[in-house]
């Protein structure tokens, strides 16, 4: 199951991230493109890319540290009865009844 979610989550960021090089050079020739792809396809350029994608993923790992925490902070109080569907506070089902 993870696995299957890592494919698909990469396969949607290079697609956005290929939408998003289509728009930022749109307005490029065929000449200033392939001095681009020169020099993406260089040492140098690997070196370029390598360190943007590490700023992203440690970037992208701190929000999702934060955004999990806050998540658990929330439901801290709340447990889920293993023996029903019902959730509740302090592992009590919600009393409808007045």
């Amino acid at each position: 199951m993870v696995e299957k979610l890592k494919v698909e989550i990469t396969a949607n960021m290079r697609d956005r991230e290929l939408i998003r090089f289509l728009y930022t050079y749109r307005s490029l020739s065929n000449a200033e493109l392939n001095e681009y792809l020169d020099f993406y396809s260089s040492g140098d350029g690997a070196w370029l890319v390598n360190m943007l994608n590490d700023a992203y993923l440690a970037a992208f790992k701190i929000c999702i540290n934060n955004y999990f925490t806050k998540i658990m902070e929330f439901f801290k109080d709340y447990k889920i009865c293993p023996l029903s569907n019902r959730q509740g506070k302090n592992n009590s089902a919600p009393n409808n009844e007045q």
